[in-house]
């Protein structure tokens, strides 16, 4: 059988179509929809030069149904408004966007027409159905993304209310702890020997209570009820008010065994916080599983047990929809875990403003998330890195497309970098913005707070720097307040990079860069911009590899990546503690830093016969720790059948000590990124409570808890009068914003704060009243965090669109489609042609009202009326 799309189960894709199959289909229909009249000779010139060119006139009215089908099939995108047939001298540029809109409509009218018709195979609705929904997102972000002068235009029904899709999450009285005991609360927890002991401080009133809790006087199974009835026990004796609770977790069927932790119940004038008193190193590593389209990030807890090691807990970070990615993890000195990478929907409370925002989360010993944060502009954001200083701050950085400042005006990708406080509180932004492109990959604090950040610039980073050439490297030196210090530049007229950056005891720069193919590491002095290099140390070429992280331990440098090189030992200097295993592998060099020179002291590849690589690396205690991707098996066994994470252990001589592998239920896994915290591993991860403090006093800022920034804004238009700017400060809540909307109303609206699912504002027009909501500024936009789309809130009798020209409402236009509109069957896809036909009128009404010399032309009323009208005719027998 054969069909639109060739025969069925071929597999044609969209460029080897066969039309041919509609010709006699069609042919009748084409001839009836032939074009009636020409443009009447009458009209003035300036009225001819813009009707001929409008979509619906003589020449577009004459295509026929197959021809339209075709177009709508194999065009690149549904909207042009470059497109030949009117992106001419004379043509006003408010006309293009309205005739581009028309062509985008008709290209998903003429795919629903097709799947409608009684003769169209059942095997093709499928295939236009995928197409059908590629036009509708392209709609659907162009009307939400494009502004009129003269009019408003919005996707959706006319409607007298809007509620932001952000809302402000409630912070917690209970903190639940994960589950520990499946079956019965009585059941021994695993792992436990019971003579552990740990203290748990409360911060009441200025002073500090400890109350050390001991398993060993726990009679009996150590169990989530009799670890609960003996902390409540010694919490009471102590004078407290916070209680320990047997928490619990039901299964996915009715058949599964329930499972069992511990929660605390706290009050606000009691701040809990746990520290055990025996400790081990415990692993972080963050990486992505599963497919592209569908990728989720996860973060896992490891124990080191000194000869092997332990799983704790795995987060996964995933939006509802869409895929997030992982770039870079780091611990603070209170037992958190950050982790930053990029998400393409809404994670969480925050909206995605873009084609994808940056993510920054926090999470506690346990695996509990504490905060999530975004980052993005109207298009596209990537994070590349993360650190944290002595303080609890965390700087994040990446690059951005648009503005993340009112300030910065650069050219594609730009640099950015921003720092929160340990609530999340935004400190600065800042962002580089050369003409060129750039990027920032790795930063690191310095012992004062200073921000030093490494990437690479098409261009001069800043005025004061020379461009070498191609792509060039670079090091940045902020202040702790986002004060520009200086930037150095270098590399030679190919392609160099900065990738990985450390800042030794000394607080001076380990700078790793990959220049023409070589890997180099260098000391630069952090005083000054100018000095030249301490030391450098040339690895070797790395052929079809990476550098990808440095760490210092004391006089010690770590740097790691992946090598098709074997002898990569910066020209013979280091020698080779563990062989290279073919393919491409991962590696960890070792760099002996003496002050005022350095040397490489040996390479340890980590790797298999297969394809390995090193993303990450972190040195504790002596030992030193990797993360990376493999598909063999560096246990020896059998190689995996899809990509597996890694981690491993080395010892201070390069030595494998120990190696995690593992694979992912939705398909290949990656690590990428490590970080060790020295003290992090106890009997707390046995029972579930974290390291640290344990905060219920979430902020209610909407800064911080949504993508909007301070400064960022919309405006506010009532009865078609003037625009009130309504800018959001650092110090707003739902409840301050949802007050400064009402101000500016003016009783012709309403906005109340909403409660259900957290704080929300819902936006009302009172009855006889329109109320306006435009976007801000290009790239200060807060409506798309805040989860507003700009549209017109509509309470007044008159539905329909007014017919004279005098009326200041006449440029209101709802086109009444729905953005996830699907062709599921014929009789939906029928549905889809009217309605798309209707929008299109409605598309040539609003030309109507912005153009009234077009108006006054009883040929060009005429000529829109029988588009119109054939447009229908194709819906019939």
């Amino acid at each position: 059988m054969s069909g639109l799309f060739g025969p069925t189960g071929g597999g044609r894709t969209l460029a080897t179509f066969d039309f041919s199959v509609l010709e006699g289909y069609y042919q009748a229909k084409a001839q009836a929809r032939a074009g009636t009249a020409s443009q009447s000779s009458t009209k003035s010139a300036s009225v001819k030069d813009v009707v001929s060119f409008a979509p619906w006139d003589q020449k577009s009215a004459d295509a026929t149904s197959i021809s339209k089908l075709r177009d709508a099939l194999t065009a690149q995108t549904f909207i042009n408004v470059r497109d030949g047939s009117f992106d001419r001298v004379g043509v006003d540029q408010e006309y293009k966007k309205l005739f581009a809109l028309y062509t985008g409509l008709a290209r998903l009218q003429a795919i629903a027409t097709r799947a409608s018709e009684s003769g169209t195979p059942e095997t093709e609705l499928a295939g236009l159905n995928k197409r059908f929904q590629v036009g509708m997102d392209e709609v659907s972000k162009y009307t939400t993304n494009t502004t009129f002068n003269d009019l408003t235009l919005t996707l959706g029904k006319r409607d007298s209310t809007a509620q932001s899709a952000f809302k402000v999450a409630r912070a917690p009285t209970q903190y639940n702890g994960p589950s520990i005991v499946s079956g019965a609360a009585t059941n021994a927890i695993s792992g436990i020997v019971g003579n552990e002991v740990f203290t748990v401080s409360a911060l009441k009133g200025g002073g500090t209570t400890d109350v050390t809790m001991d398993l060993s006087e726990i009679s009996g199974d150590v169990s989530v009820s009799s670890v609960v009835a003996y902390m409540n026990g010694k919490m009471e004796a102590a004078g407290l008010t916070t209680r320990f609770k047997t928490t619990i977790f039901e299964g996915k069927t009715a058949s599964d065994a329930k499972r069992y932790g511990i929660g605390v119940q706290t009050v606000a004038t009691e701040r809990i916080s746990f520290e055990a008193a025996a400790t081990k190193p415990s692993i972080y590593v963050a990486g992505v599983t599963g497919p592209s389209a569908t990728q989720s990030g996860q973060l896992m807890k490891l124990t080191d047990d000194g000869a092997s090691v332990s799983a704790n807990f795995t987060a996964k970070i995933a939006p509802a929809a869409g895929a997030a990615d992982v770039r870079a993890t780091a611990t603070d000195a209170s037992g958190n875990v950050y982790v930053v990478g990029t998400v393409t929907e809404d994670f969480g409370a925050g909206i995605v403003q873009g084609d994808q925002d940056v993510y920054l989360r926090k999470y506690d010993g346990a695996g509990q998330l504490v905060w999530s944060r975004l980052l993005g502009s109207s298009e596209r954001a990537s994070g590349f890195a993360v650190a944290t200083d002595a303080n609890g701050n965390i700087a994040i950085a990446g690059k951005v497309t648009d503005r993340l400042t009112s300030a910065s005006i650069g050219g594609g990708d730009d640099s950015f970098v921003t720092k929160y406080d340990s609530d999340g509180r935004e400190i600065f932004t800042r962002q580089v913005a050369p003409m060129a492109n750039d990027q920032a990959n790795a930063l690191a604090f310095g012992a004062d707070g200073s921000l030093y950040v490494a990437g690479q610039t098409g261009g001069a980073v800043v005025s004061s720097v020379t461009h070498g050439g191609g792509v060039d490297a670079y090091v940045m030196k902020l202040t702790s307040t986002g004060s520009f210090v200086y930037a150095r530049q270098f590399g030679g007229a190919g392609d160099d990079r900065a990738t990985s950056i450390a800042v030794d005891g000394n607080d001076d720069i380990i700078l790793g860069t990959v220049e023409a193919g070589e890997a180099k590491v260098r000391k630069v002095l952090s005083s000054d911009g100018t000095s030249p290099a301490v030391w450098e140390v040339s690895l070797g070429a790395l052929g079809q590899g990476q550098l990808s992280s440095i760490a210092v331990d004391g006089t010690s440098v770590y740097v790691a990546g992946s090598t098709d090189n074997a002898a990569l030992t910066a020209g013979g200097q280091a020698s080779i503690a563990t062989a290279h295993g073919g393919g491409s592998d991962g590696f960890v060099m070792k760099i002996a830093d003496s002050g005022t020179t350095a040397s490489a002291d040996f390479i340890s590849y980590v790797g298999t016969s297969g394809n390995d690589s090193v993303t990450g690396v972190a040195v504790a205690g002596g030992a030193v720790y990797v993360s990376g991707s493999t598909n063999g098996s560096l246990s020896g066994g059998a190689a995996p059948s899809t990509t597996n994470g890694y981690v491993a252990k080395l010892d201070a001589n390069g030595a494998q000590v120990w190696a995690h592998q593992y694979a992912s239920p939705q398909g290949s896994a990656s690590a990428r990124a490590i970080t060790v915290d020295a003290q992090g591993g106890s009997v707390l991860d046995k029972l579930g409570m974290p390291r640290g403090t344990i905060k219920f006093d979430e902020t209610r800022l909407i800064t911080a808890a949504s993508s909007v920034r301070a400064g960022d804004h919309f405006y506010v238009r009532v009865n078609s009068g003037a625009a009130f700017k309504v800018t959001v400060s650092a110090a707003d809540t739902m409840r301050s914003l949802t007050t400064r909307i009402n101000s500016v109303m003016l009783l012709k609206g309403e906005a109340v704060l909403t409660r259900s699912g957290g704080d929300g504002v819902k936006i009302t027009a009172r009855e006889g009243n329109k109320i306006e909501l435009l976007r801000g500024s290009e790239g200060m936009d807060a409506l798309a965090g805040l989860g507003l789309k700009p549209t017109v809130l509509d309470n007044t009798k008159d539905t329909e669109v007014a017919k004279d020209a005098a009326k200041k409402d006449i440029n209101v236009f709802s086109l009444d489609l729905d953005a996830k509109a699907a062709i599921t069957d014929k009789t939906i896809a029928k549905t889809l042609a009217i309605q798309l036909s209707s929008a299109m009128q409605i598309i040539q009404n609003a030309y109507l009202a912005i153009n009234p010399a077009a108006k006054n032309s009883a040929g060009a009323n005429k000529q829109a009326s029988a588009a119109y009208q054939n447009l229908l005719a194709a819906l019939g027998g």
